[in-house]
């Protein structure tokens, strides 16, 4: 039975690269640069609030497993469970990607402009008497499509945590854990950056952009893109540059072909439904 399903397998994916050589690509969404600056500080909140949530619910991961073993029977303190460094860094090198599950937070957010309170005194001559506005983040509780404007913030989130922080220092804070949540906000934004030193607006009318509304993922987006991760992780590169008309068209046409299973108990599920990761704003 083991050789049928590998038999299987084999099949499926060959199936699968057969018909993705079958279909148009399309190519994912670009950051848009000149709002960078305009969402520098409002990524940088969030980072550090994400970065210290999923690190707090690390350390309270290792300490109920010492609690648990110290209940079972007394260890000696060199045996206690200590906060993984690897895990820790596997954290930092998603957490600005918007497809891994630490850098998800990006897909629950969407930028709106909003009245920027600039005194008159501060607005160059050409400016004065006119409205400014700046960009701020909004939360939304269910998954988005990761457009434009997720594109920036992963861009401005990327270029702040290798280009503009310590990544050692603030690995280190983590891992010790002694600030508060907001004391790691103020030394991420405001010391070891200046992502929030001073508020970036602009005058209405001089900065061309345009929304983008945000837009909530179906579970059949879900489903998508669930297959799209797992036929990338079978070796299918370049998967993600389709899109979802492409692999429903895709998917169907494997059902059409492949409707029965092996005869070892195979569900129907080739790919799994691994589960959506909450927000930790």
């Amino acid at each position: 039975m083991n050789i049928l399903l590998i038999l299987y397998n084999v099949i499926l994916l060959a199936s699968f690269k057969h018909v993705l050589s079958q279909l148009p690509s399309k190519k994912k969404a670009v950051a848009y640069k000149p709002d960078l600056p305009l969402v520098a500080c409002a990524t940088c909140t969030s980072l550090a609030y994400v970065v210290y949530d999923f690190v707090g619910q690390m350390h309270k991961d290792v300490e109920n497993a010492n609690l648990q073993r110290a209940k079972i029977k007394s260890k000696r303190s060199k045996d206690h469970k200590r906060l993984d460094e690897n895990s820790l860094s596997e954290v930092l090198e998603g957490v600005c990607d918007p497809e891994s599950v630490h850098g998800e937070w990006m897909r629950h957010l969407d930028v709106k402009e909003i009245t920027a309170d600039i005194p008159e005194k501060d607005k160059k001559d050409k400016d004065k008497g006119k409205e400014f506005k700046k960009l701020a983040l909004e939360w939304h509780e269910n998954i988005g499509h990761c457009g434009v404007e997720c594109r920036t913030m992963a861009l401005s989130c990327h270029n702040l945590l290798h280009e503009e922080l310590d990544v050692d220092e603030l690995q280190s804070i983590l891992y010790r854990y002694s600030l508060s949540r907001d004391e790691t906000l103020d030394r991420m934004c405001m010391k070891m950056s200046n992502r929030c030193r001073l508020t970036k607006a602009f005058a209405v009318g001089s900065h061309k952009r345009t929304d983008e509304p945000f837009t909530e993922m179906t579970e059949k987006d879900l489903e998508i893109e669930q297959l799209m991760a797992r036929m990338a992780s079978m070796g299918m590169g370049g998967v993600s540059a389709y899109g979802r008309d492409d692999l429903d068209a895709m998917s169907q046409r494997f059902e059409d072909g492949y409707e029965d299973s092996p005869e070892d108990g195979y569900d129907g599920d080739a790919f799994g439904t691994p589960g959506v990761h909450e927000g930790l704003l």
